[in-house]
C-alpha cells in the first residue's frame, strides 16, 4: 500500500512537471511569435520611413545628372553619380531586409503561374548588362534557348536570377565570364545555373553562404554588400516549392543554381 502511494505521488509529480514544462514552452513560443511580429512591424515601418527620403535622394540625383539646360561640370557629375549609386544600393538593401522579414512572418505574397524561363533570363541579363560591361565581363547564353516554363512568380524568379547574376559579376575577375544554362531535372523540375570565373568560395565555408548577414570574409574585399541577398534568394526559391544551392572551387569560380517545378 505504501509502495503504491509512493508510486502514485511520483506519477502525479511527473504529470505536474510535464504540464509546467508544456506551459513554459507555450509561453516561450508565444513570446517568440510576438517578438517576430514586432520585428516585422518595426522593419516595415522603418523601411517605409527610410525609403521615402531615399527615393528623394535618388530622384533629385537623377534630375541633376539629366539636366541638359544646365549640365553639371564633370567633377560634380561624378560626385552626383556616386550619390545615386550609393542611394540605389541602400534602397536595394532596405527592400531585401523587408522581404526577408515578410517571408519569416509569412506575409510575402506570391503569384504562382506558368513562367517562361527564357523571358526571365532575357530581362535579368538586360538589368545587369551595364554592370558587366564596366568590368568587361562576357555573359554567355545557351545557343538554343528553348521554351521551358516553370510554375513560379515571375517577379520573384527574376529577383532571384538578378541576385545570382549580380554576384557572379561583382565577385568575378575583370574580363571574366558568366555562363547561364538551364535543363530539366529528374523530379520534373527545371534547373537554372549561373557559372562564373571568379574567386570561388572555400569548401569549408560554403555551408555559411545562405546565412543572413554572413559574407564569409567578403566584407574585406571592397565589394559592396551586406550578406542579405543570398539568404533572401534561397527563401524566395523555397517559397515557390523549389531548391537553391551552389558548387564552387576556390580560385576557379562558382556555380549558383536554383530549381523550380516545371509547368
Amino acid at each position: 500500500m505504501v509502495a503504491t502511494c509512493a508510486l502514485l505521488i511520483n506519477l502525479y509529480r511527473r504529470i505536474n512537471e510535464q504540464a509546467r514544462f508544456t506551459r513554459e514552452l507555450e509561453i516561450a513560443h508565444a513570446k517568440q511569435a510576438q517578438a517576430s511580429r514586432a520585428k516585422t512591424e518595426f522593419l516595415s515601418s522603418m523601411s517605409h520611413e527610410l525609403r521615402t527620403p531615399m527615393n528623394s535622394i535618388i530622384g533629385f540625383s537623377q534630375l541633376l545628372l539629366n539636366n541638359r539646360r544646365q549640365p553639371l561640370p564633370e567633377r560634380q557629375a561624378g560626385q552626383v553619380e556616386q550619390i545615386l549609386k550609393s542611394g540605389q544600393h541602400l534602397l536595394t538593401l532596405i527592400n531585401d531586409i523587408l522581404d526577408l522579414a515578410r517571408i519569416e512572418a509569412g506575409r510575402l505574397v506570391f503569384s504562382i503561374e506558368p513562367v517562361e524561363i527564357a523571358s526571365v533570363i532575357e530581362e535579368s541579363v538586360a538589368s545587369v548588362s551595364a554592370l558587366a560591361e564596366v568590368r568587361g565581363i562576357d555573359i554567355r547564353l545557351p545557343a538554343v534557348p528553348g521554351r521551358h516554363r516553370v510554375l513560379a512568380d515571375f517577379t520573384r524568379t527574376k529577383q532571384v536570377l538578378i541576385n545570382f547574376l549580380s554576384n557572379a559579376i561583382k565577385y568575378n575577375r575583370d574580363g571574366g565570364r558568366v555562363e547561364l544554362g538551364w535543363a530539366p531535372v529528374e523530379d520534373g523540375g527545371l534547373r537554372v545555373e549561373v557559372r562564373d570565373t571568379g574567386i570561388g568560395i572555400p569548401a569549408d565555408r560554403i555551408g555559411e553562404l545562405f546565412q543572413p548577414f554572413n559574407r564569409i570574409g567578403a566584407e574585406h574585399s571592397g565589394v559592396e554588400g551586406a550578406g542579405v541577398g543570398l539568404a533572401l534568394t534561397k527563401q524566395l526559391v523555397e517559397q515557390m516549392s523549389g531548391r537553391a544551392g551552389v558548387e564552387s572551387v576556390q580560385g576557379e569560380g562558382s556555380c549558383f543554381w536554383f530549381e523550380l517545378p516545371e509547368a
